[in-house]
């Protein structure tokens, strides 16, 4: 679990990327151990597990994604838009994290879930 989040910190805070490509690697450092060398039925079920045995590594890494998340938005200025129209960054962030979990379980390809969340992050990274 400490890998997962210290590789999503390191690739939120690569300058070198775009900030667009900076959010959807986070989610994919946390998440593209899904499409890796197991059917998604297989990580789904490992995923349960782990949160029956471990929920509480889980709860604390998708607060840490979340928190990564969170300052990347406001970065983006997203944050503030946002805010403008009552939406907190802690929402924004929550969203993603669902919208993420739902298209993780929804397609089979690791290219699928990276088309999906550019699509979601370019929503949240817009004007409300």
């Amino acid at each position: 679990m400490s890998h997962l989040i210290s590789t999503a910190h390191a690739v939120a805070e690569d300058r070198n990327l775009s900030l667009r490509d900076r959010l959807v690697g986070a989610f994919e450092a946390v998440h593209c151990s899904a499409f890796h060398n197991a059917s998604r039925e297989d990580a789904l079920e490992l995923l349960q597990a782990a949160q029956s045995a471990a929920g509480a590594l889980l709860v604390q890494l998708e607060r840490d994604l979340m928190g990564i998340v969170a300052a990347l938005l406001e970065e983006a200025g997203a944050a503030d838009r946002w805010e403008q129209a009552g939406v907190t960054v802690a929402e924004l962030s929550e969203q993603l994290l669902m919208t993420a979990k739902g298209i993780k379980t929804s397609v089979d390809t690791l290219t699928a879930y990276r088309e999906r969340m550019l699509t979601a992050i370019r929503i949240v990274t817009r004007s409300p």
